[in-house]
């Protein structure tokens, strides 16, 4: 087993699998890499003068301080809901997030807008073979990282966490980059591959700082759900015609989700209601980022209801007596109230209603049942 897993395993255990605690000796591990990593990078890269080199650490100072805003934002995270926040303070992170995101891109640039300027004069690197190791150390030291913040991951399932060890591969990318130039420096003096490789450092930095504004942004905002593990498994629940609009709304470590569900129109709303909790316990068992679901249940019509619906509907039309109609209903009997001149007499009015059920039944072996109501063009208020 990898060490970094070994590592991850024991913090789990020694914490006894309480996630808070796991959050916050992770977080300072990290922390402490890091720092050891900036510190090291700056000094060489001071020395040797390579900007490619302090880009880099300038990268790694930004990690420290985005791994420093993750440990508080399992502090604020992890506080309960109140008052003023019903949903907890899980969506500290993502502002803060953003925050530092604008200043990763404003780093990135300014690196780019220094190297680019390198590549129009003469720049002579003080280069020595050790510096080869230290660039090698910091390879494997990110990739340590990577590899433990995805061991802590499997048992956290944090968002942060995991953008945080994409974050840490880039790194590995970057530094991948300097070792190269080095060696292109170190056999053919080319001097401004130091700059070629800040510029492409810049643009690293800045791509990430991107990615995390569109990340955190999208989550605040409030993001689609696009799971369809999690619509199969809606539609597995007895009782579920159908699923739509399924949309969940990020609060750090809670997660809300909302959806419409569709069920059987004759249904009661005790049932209805039964099958929506069902619904709500088997997402709870299966997610563990979803602390809470709401659901919005429409009844659905068969197609032979819709139909009826339909044809009924034309029949109507075809009466001019009949001013308006409304409340369609077809669960086994069809009702449906029209609205008919004030003027009219009981009489026209049954008769109206025995010629629409003589037609509603060439098509349908059922009950039918018609209300009638007097129209007023402009609401009963008006009329004495």
């Amino acid at each position: 087993m990898a060490l970094s897993s070994v590592l991850a395993r024991r913090i789990v255990i020694r914490c006894n699998g309480d996630e808070k605690r796991i959050s916050y000796f992770s977080s300072i591990i990290t922390i402490a890499a890091n720092c050891l990593l900036f510190l090291i990078k700056i000094i060489t890269g001071i020395i040797i003068g390579s900007i490619a080199l302090i880009g880099d650490s300038i990268d790694t100072l930004f990690d420290v301080i985005i791994a420093v805003v993750v440990l508080i934002g399992f502090f604020v995270a992890f506080k309960p809901p109140d008052k003023e926040h019903p949903f907890g303070h899980g969506r500290f992170e993502n502002i803060a997030t953003i925050m530092l995101s604008m200043l990763l891109m404003i780093s990135g640039a300014a690196l780019m807008y220094d190297s680019c300027s390198r590549l129009f004069i003469d720049v002579v690197i003080s280069f020595e073979l050790w510096v080869i190791a230290v660039v090698v150390f910091n390879i494997l030291l990110k990739f340590f990282l990577v590899r433990f913040s995805y061991s802590i991951n499997h048992e956290l399932n944090s968002e942060s966490i995991e953008a945080n060890a994409l974050n840490y591969f880039g790194d590995v990318l970057n530094s991948f980059v300097v070792l190269i130039s080095f060696i292109i420096y170190y056999f053919t003096g080319f001097e401004h591959i130091d700059a070629i490789a800040g510029i492409f450092i810049g643009l690293m930095i800045f791509s990430v700082g991107v990615r995390f504004v569109k990340s955190a942004s999208s989550q605040l905002m409030g993001e689609a759900y696009t799971d369809e593990s999690l619509r199969d498994l809606v539609l597995s629940v007895d009782g579920v015609s159908g699923v739509h609009d399924i949309n969940k709304h990020s609060y750090g470590r809670r997660g809300v989700l909302a959806m419409h569900l569709e069920v059987d129109s004759a249904l009661s709303a005790e049932e209805a209601h039964a099958i929506s909790e069902r619904v709500e316990k088997k997402i709870g068992e299966n997610y563990r980022d979803i602390d809470s679901t709401v659901i919005h249940v429409e009844p659905i019509h068969t197609v032979e209801e819709e139909e009826i619906e339909k044809r009924i509907t034309e029949i109507i039309r075809t009466h001019r007596e009949i001013k308006s109609f409304h409340k369609i209903s077809v669960k086994g009997r069809i009702t449906f109230h029209i609205q008919v001149d004030k003027s009219m007499t009981v009489e026209e009015a049954h008769r109206l209603v025995h010629k629409l059920k003589g037609e509603v039944a060439s098509f349908f072996n059922g009950d039918v049942e018609v209300h009638v109501e007097p129209y007023y063009k402009y609401g009963r208020d008006n009329y004495k």
